[in-house]
C-alpha cells in the first residue's frame, strides 16, 4: 500500500510546487500489506487529493498520513476478527466543510452551498469504492482551519501472505506534472505541442468527474470540457474534437440526446462517442449502442481500459485515412472508410460530383459545396475528418486516381488523359503525375507492363 500511495504522492508534487503548497507524506511503517484493486483505489486517492488541491489556499498545507490502527480507532467495527487496519488520511488547511454539509458529503448528487462545489457523485463514488474493499471512509472539518478525509482498509493476515510480496510497485498511467505549465517550452513550441495532439471533448455535469477524466487524458490529448450536453453541442457547431466522452445523466441535455444529435448530424456524425454511465445493465448498453454510441462504459471504470478504448478509436480512424490516402489508382469505396450511412452518403455524393466534373479544369471547391449543399468551411471540416484531405486535395486526388485508371487501360495517350482529368496542358499533368507517383506517366506505365509480364511467367 505504501508504494502505491507514494506513487500518487509524487505525481502531485509539481502541482504543489506551482501553488507553493507544503505537501508531505508521513508513514509509521515500511509496508502495509493489503488486498486492493489499484485502479479503483487510484480513483479514491486522486479524488481526495483533487479536492484538497482545489480548495487549499496558495502556500497552504496538504499532508497524506498512513498509519496502522486497531478496532478502537475505527468509526465502526464491521468485523471483530479483523483487528489490524491501515488508515490513510488526506488533510489540508483549506476552506473546509460546514457542519450542515458534513453529514451529506457522501450522498449521491449532493451539492454544497459552501466550499465544496460539485462533490456529489465524486465522493459518493469514492465511498462505494472504499466499501468494495471492505473499508470505511470518514470526513471531519474545522472550517478555515483543517479538513481531513480518512479511509480505513483491512490489513492482510501475515500468516496467509507468507511468501507473497507485501508491496507491489504500481505504475500510474499518467503524470500529474502535466497539469503544470511547461516552462521549458517557448510559446511557439508550446503551440506546436498542442497542435500535435488529438482533442477530446469531455462532457459531465459533475466537476470532479471532469477533473478526474482530465487527469487521466491530459498528458496525451488536448482537453475540452463541457458541463452538460447543451454546452457540448454548442461547442460542436464550430469545433472538431477527435472523440467525445459523455456522461448519460445530465441536466439541459443528457448524454443519450447528445449522442442522437451528434450521430444524426452530417457535420458531427463521424466523431466517435463513448457514453459513461452508472447503469450497466445489458438493456442500457444496447440502448446506448442502438442510438449510435461507439461504446458504452459502466462506472466506475478502469482508467487504463478507457484510455485503451479511446486510443483504439483514434488509431482506427487514422489507419483508415492512411490506407485511403495511399490508394494508387484504385476505386474509392466510401463504405470502406466510413462508419455510418450519413458519412457514406456524403462521400458518395462528393465523389459523384467530382467524377461528373473531372474533365472541367475550372471545377472549384465552391461548386462542389453547392452540389452537396454545404458551405466551404463545413465541406472542409467534414471531408478533412473523413479522408484526411482538404476539398482541394481531394479533388486533386480524384483526378490523379482517374488518370491512373485511364493510363493502365492503355487506350488513351498521355495528352488525352491530361484533358480527360481536367489539366490545362499535358506538361502540367506530367509534372503533377510525377509529383504524386514518383514517376512520369510513361515510365509508370512501362513499369506496370513489365511487372505484369513477370507475374505471368
Amino acid at each position: 500500500m505504501l508504494h502505491f500511495v507514494k506513487d500518487v504522492f509524487h505525481n502531485f508534487l509539481h502541482l504543489a510546487e506551482r501553488k507553493q503548497i507544503s505537501f508531505k507524506i508521513n508513514a509509521d511503517a515500511e509496508a502495509y500489506p493489503v488486498n486492493i484493486d489499484t485502479g479503483k483505489m487510484e480513483m479514491v486517492l486522486n479524488n481526495l487529493l483533487f479536492n484538497a488541491f482545489k480548495y487549499v489556499p496558495e502556500k497552504g498545507i496538504i499532508n497524506i498520513n498512513v498509519e496502522k490502527c486497531g478496532l478502537k480507532d475505527l468509526p465502526s467495527v464491521p468485523n471483530k476478527l479483523q483487528t489490524e487496519w491501515v488508515k490513510v488520511t488526506v488533510q489540508d488547511n483549506g476552506k473546509g466543510i460546514s457542519e450542515a454539509d458534513s453529514s451529506h458529503l457522501f450522498e449521491r448528487y449532493f451539492q454544497s452551498d459552501n466550499a465544496l462545489k460539485g462533490t456529489g457523485v465524486g465522493l459518493s463514488l469514492t465511498k462505494r469504492l472504499v466499501e468494495l474493499h471492505k473499508g470505511m471512509i470518514t470526513a471531519s472539518s474545522a472550517p478555515g482551519i483543517n479538513t481531513s478525509f480518512s479511509f480505513f482498509l483491512p490489513l492482510r493476515d501475515i500468516v496467509i501472505t507468507q511468501g507473497i510480496e507485501s508491496e507491489q510497485h504500481y505504475q500510474l498511467g499518467y503524470d500529474i506534472s502535466d497539469l503544470v505549465e511547461d516552462t521549458v517550452l517557448n510559446k511557439e513550441e508550446h503551440l506546436q505541442k498542442i497542435k500535435s495532439k488529438n482533442t477530446l471533448l469531455l462532457v459531465d455535469d459533475n466537476v470532479e468527474v471532469l477533473d478526474y477524466l482530465e487527469l487521466v487524458f491530459q498528458s496525451e490529448y488536448n482537453i475540452i470540457r463541457a458541463e452538460d450536453g447543451a454546452k457540448a453541442w454548442d461547442y460542436l457547431q464550430n469545433h472538431e474534437p477527435d472523440l467525445i466522452i459523455s456522461d448519460v445523466m445530465m441536466p439541459e441535455m443528457d448524454g443519450v440526446t447528445l449522442c442522437k444529435e451528434v450521430k444524426n448530424n452530417l457535420l458531427t456524425s463521424h466523431i466517435p462517442l463513448i457514453l459513461l454511465t452508472a447503469k450497466a445493465t445489458v438493456e442500457n448498453t444496447l440502448q446506448g449502442l442502438k442510438i449510435g454510441a461507439d461504446d458504452y462504459v459502466p462506472k466506475p471504470f478502469y482508467p487504463e481500459v478507457l484510455k485503451v478504448k479511446v486510443r483504439n478509436f483514434i488509431e482506427a480512424r487514422n489507419k483508415l485515412i492512411d490506407k485511403f490516402t495511399h490508394t494508387e489508382g484504385g476505386v474509392v469505396i466510401p463504405k470502406n472508410i466510413t462508419h455510418n450511412p450519413l458519412d457514406e452518403d456524403f462521400l458518395n455524393n462528393v465523389i459523384a460530383a467530382i467524377n461528373k466534373n473531372i474533365d472541367n479544369e475550372e471545377f472549384s471547391v465552391e461548386e462542389l459545396g453547392t452540389i452537396v449543399a454545404m458551405s466551404r468551411s463545413n465541406l472542409f471540416r467534414k471531408l478533412k475528418a473523413i479522408t484526411g484531405q482538404t476539398p482541394i486535395e481531394f479533388i486533386y486526388f480524384m483526378r490523379m486516381n482517374k488518370a491512373m485508371q485511364l493510363l493502365l487501360q492503355r487506350r488513351f495517350s498521355v495528352s488525352q488523359i491530361s484533358y480527360e482529368v481536367g489539366f490545362k496542358s499535358p506538361s502540367s499533368f506530367t509534372k503533377s503525375f510525377k509529383k504524386q507517383f514518383g514517376k512520369s506517366p510513361t515510365d509508370y506505365l512501362n513499369d506496370a507492363i513489365a511487372t505484369n509480364k513477370e507475374e505471368e511467367l
